[in-house]
């Protein structure tokens, strides 16, 4: 089981060119880890495909393919021993509540595909499939130390048959070298009063904030260089040129310094208000730096603040106008929500602490970017026609009967068509609205000498207020027209036309009454509901609004607070007794006419003498006592 087809890939795609020792039949070479700092990890994947013949004939990479029936897994482990080093560890990675952990482990295990694969073996010794696909099997290793150093480790391969080790697939010598802080470096700064500490690492624009443990590489590098630049820095500490030679150490070459000035001029409409020039001596970015240089600072008009703003970019023009000669923008998102708070932020906590005076502060860091829109200014003359309009009716809302208190009526007394309390007056059609109208009028007009008299000796009686609403102010008048025959003819199809000019642009008319145990509205063309009729159900004061909506779809109201007054009839009482006797005819009483005590249109007889009976009628009724 030689398995030499195999082929090994790093990371980054690269082939590791191992080579296939023909004595032991087992692959062998070197893989050399980058350099990495103490309490960092540097992590290889080893990949391994094996090299097909396809079913076309051409050649391929592939899951490689067991050798042999049953179970096939490659084994992973490195090999102890002299000048082997644990630090160099195989490990599997996990995620537990959204953190990454790294687990070390003494194996790996990868199991291949089965002998059905594949189909046969051409004269390359190469195996034919056509169902395989091109998934690596895989090792994971890592570096990671606390002590700087060179290590290394032997990384085996073992094929197993069913849990069996048969024999080595290959022997992989892995190097790698850990990298600490330089103490010279840190010393020699201090020495010119300058620092750069492990916290600061998080401030370079290269560092990467997600790291467990500062990159001393990185801070060796920049450690080195800021002795380079301490020339052109300590000693300008507090001036404009420290503060962006600062800058640029950290590697923020993108990023402008900007200094607000105070508008100080009581006659300007700016007055009070503060404005961003970028500060001298930097190349800018953006359009809107252009504008700065209009500016000349310090100026009677300008105070200085000695407050800054860090501003960094969102975009940049990149030269290009789209179809509307509009400039093109491209997005230049350097730093993500969290860099902008840990990094930015640092370092405006460094600038600030270490080289800015101390009456001078870094206020805010700002992102800025150039956005562009097109502005077209056209001009042509609309002659216009005027004319006079009237928006709102004056008007005044009237009730029927108007002067006098209205009663709970048994509205059989009144029209046939009125129903009681739950009546919908909305169904009801123009020309029976017209005739009850009319039979509401005739009922007040008559009222005194109509016969009244009810009786509730069937069930359902149509009981209420019976009253007409009406408008006043929509009368047909010629001389309140201001139009002429014209002007009629002009409407057209419109909305306005002969037949309801006269209502002076009013179209509908809207009646709202609340009042006790009531709420009731009924909107509706001015001709149906302009002379409405309607009833009240309940004894008590009523509110009436009228609403009128003309043509310009303005609302005229008028609001009337109590001013319908409702009450219950007092109750006529024609007669009360202890005992009902029954009713006789004259020829049934056992005394003759002048000794009964009783009427000629309620005939009763009573045998008790009136000096046994206690005339308590007399404290009740008005009336005569037939006893």
């Amino acid at each position: 089981m030689t398995y030499q087809n195999l082929r090994f890939f790093d990371s980054d795609s690269n082939q590791l060119n191992l080579v296939y020792n023909v004595d032991n039949q087992y692959f062998e070479g070197n893989v050399y880890l980058p350099t990495v700092s103490t309490g960092l990890y540097e992590t290889v994947t080893i990949y391994a495909l094996e090299e097909v013949e396809g079913s076309l004939g051409d050649i391929k990479f592939v899951t490689p393919i067991a050798e042999s029936a049953g179970t096939v897994q490659f084994k992973y482990e490195f090999e102890g021993g002299y000048r082997s080093s644990e630090n160099i560890f195989l490990y599997n990675s996990s995620i537990v509540e959204g953190n990454p952990y790294v687990d070390v482990v003494a194996e790996q295990y990868q199991t291949l595909l089965s002998q059905s694969h594949s189909t046969g073996t051409n004269v390359d010794g190469l195996k034919i499939t056509n169902t395989a696909k091109p998934v690596p099997v895989i090792a994971t290793a890592a570096l990671k130390s606390d002590e700087e150093g060179f290590f290394i480790r032997t990384l085996n391969i073992y094929v197993l048959v069913d849990g069996v080790q048969q024999s080595q697939i290959a022997k992989i010598k892995i190097y790698g070298e850990v990298e600490a802080e330089d103490e010279r470096l840190p010393v020699l700064l201090s020495n010119i009063g300058l620092t750069i500490d492990e916290l600061d690492y998080y401030i370079f624009k290269d560092s990467d904030i997600k790291e467990g443990s500062p990159d001393h590489i990185l801070l060796n590098e920049k450690r080195k260089e800021l002795l380079l630049q301490a020339s052109e820095i300590k000693p300008f500490i507090g001036t404009y040129k420290a503060l962006l030679h600062a800058i640029d150490f950290f590697g923020y070459n993108n990023i402008t310094l900007k200094e607000y000035w105070l508008n100080i001029n009581e006659q300007s409409e700016n007055f009070g208000k503060l404005k961003a020039i970028a500060v001298p001596n930097q190349e800018t970015i953006g359009f809107l730096a252009d504008k700065n240089k209009l500016t000349e600072l310090p100026n009677s008009n300008h105070k200085k603040t000695s407050r800054f703003s860090l501003v960094y970019r969102l975009n940049v023009p990149n030269g290009e106008y789209d179809e509307w000669d509009i400039p093109r923008v491209d997005e230049v998102m350097d730093f993500s929500p969290d860099e902008v708070l840990i990094k930015l932020y640092g370092l405006k906590n460094k600038l600030q602490r270490d080289f800015l005076p101390l009456q001078a502060k870094i206020v805010d860091v700002t992102g800025e970017g150039d956005y562009f829109s097109q502005m077209n200014q056209n001009v042509w003359s609309n002659q216009q026609l005027i004319k006079n309009q009237e928006a709102g009716r004056e008007f005044e809302s009237v009730k029927v009967p108007a002067d006098r208190t209205l009663y709970i009526e048994d509205l059989r007394l009144v029209d046939y068509r009125l129903t009681g309390k739950d009546q919908d007056f909305d169904s009801i059609s123009q020309s029976d609205r017209e005739e009850i109208s009319e039979s509401i009028e005739s009922f007040y007009s008559n009222y005194n000498s109509l016969d009244l008299s009810t009786f509730n000796t069937i069930a359902g009686i149509p009981i209420g207020a019976p009253l007409i609403l009406n408008v006043e102010g929509l009368e047909d008048a010629w001389e309140d027209a201001e139009f002429s025959w014209m002007d009629a003819e002009d409407t057209g199809n419109h909305l306005l036309t002969w037949d309801n000019w006269w209502h002076r642009n009013i179209y509908e008319i809207e009646w709202v009454i609340s009042g006790p145990n009531y709420l009731r509205s009924f909107r509706g063309a001015v001709d149906e509901y302009n002379n409405f009729p309607m009833t009240l159900p309940f004894s008590g004061t009523y509110t009436v609004e009228a609403n009128l909506y003309d043509l310009y779809n303005v609302k005229s109201t008028k609001i009337k607070k109590e001013w319908i007054e409702v009450r219950n009839k007092n109750v006529e009482v024609y007669g009360l007794t202890q005992i009902a006797t029954k009713q006789l005819a004259w020829n049934e009483y056992g005394i003759s006419w002048e000794k009964a005590g009783s009427s000629w249109e309620w005939s009763r007889e009573n045998m008790q003498p009136v000096g046994d009976v206690v005339g308590s009628f007399y404290n009740t009724l008005d009336r005569a006592n037939y006893i």
